[in-house]
């Protein structure tokens, strides 16, 4: 399992869905676009990337405020979707605001 921790900015509207567990049963989960801008100074163009946020009340009590341009950290897992084209997303462990001005 490839861990990451990345710091960026909410890139649009977060928007909650249900995910449906293999034993039948649904939890709530938080799905948003971060944007990456890279280290400071770098050449590198902004990567966008989406994060499931799958821990229930918590998904649901931070959904509120989770605006573009909301900069916040997230560990997780760098996960893959698809086997024919896969699309890369992180599946978040802890997402956590920053405040205004300390994102990358």
């Amino acid at each position: 399992m490839n861990h990451i921790t990345i710091d960026g900015i909410v890139k649009e509207e977060a928007r909650m869905e249900l995910f449906h567990e293999k034993d039948g049963t649904e939890t709530p989960m938080l799905v948003f676009l971060l944007l990456d801008t890279g280290a400071p100074f770098s050449k590198k163009r902004p990567t966008c990337i989406e994060v499931n946020f799958k821990k229930g009340d918590a998904a649901t009590s931070i959904y509120p405020y989770m605006k573009t341009g909301k900069p916040v950290i997230v560990y997780g897992s760098l996960e893959t979707k698809g086997s024919r084209d896969p699309r890369y997303y992180i599946a978040a462990e802890i997402v956590k605001f920053m405040p205004k001005g300390d994102a990358a």
